[in-house]
């Protein structure tokens, strides 16, 4: 079935010269609900997020965001996330962004956190970003070489890759920030 979600949000600037930004998001504000088959209906939980943002300098940001509700999930069982994410933003030459940061799910103890980076090109209303991310969680599989039992090998348990591009409409900045 289709549904329709409303979200709300505030931003806050409290200083001069918008070095301090607070904002917060109400997601599904409306409750969707969806038909199942099986289980019957289901309905999607509001959200709400609260985060701030600070210019250092004009060329490095240091932002942090929480969910302050925590997020079940339907299909996996009961799991649920409660994130808390933090990060840096550092541009050089007005078009070039470096970032670093992490985020934890606050409502799993049994998880670890995740370091995230990120580069990005912004030029005039574009922007082109990649960014990565890989958990601190660590996990055994067995290994195995021609003519051998094997033994074991230990990796992360999680990564991933981003790649944006996007469209800015910011003219007196000239780009965005974009945050993970």
């Amino acid at each position: 079935t289709t549904a329709f979600g409303a979200d709300l949000g505030v931003l806050f600037m409290p200083l001069d010269k918008d070095s301090l930004r607070l904002g917060l998001t109400a997601r599904n504000i409306n409750k969707p609900k969806f038909d199942f088959a099986g289980p019957g209906d289901y309905e999607v939980d509001m959200q709400i997020r609260a985060g701030a943002a600070y210019n250092v300098f004009d060329s490095l940001c240091v932002a942090a965001d929480y969910d302050i509700t925590e997020n079940e999930t339907m299909n996996l069982g009961g799991f649920s996330s409660q994130m808390f994410n933090a990060g840096l933003e550092y541009q050089f030459l007005g078009i070039l962004s470096a970032r670093v940061g992490g985020y934890k799910n606050m409502a799993d103890t049994d998880s670890g956190p995740a370091y995230t980076g990120g580069v990005g090109v912004h030029l005039i209303w574009l922007d082109v970003d990649v960014a990565g991310a890989v958990s601190s969680d660590e996990v055994e599989i067995e290994t195995a070489t021609t003519g051998t039992s094997g033994g074991t090998e230990t990796i992360r348990e999680k990564y991933a890759f981003f790649f944006n591009i996007g469209l800015a409409f910011c003219p007196a900045r000239g780009h965005s920030l974009l945050f993970f």
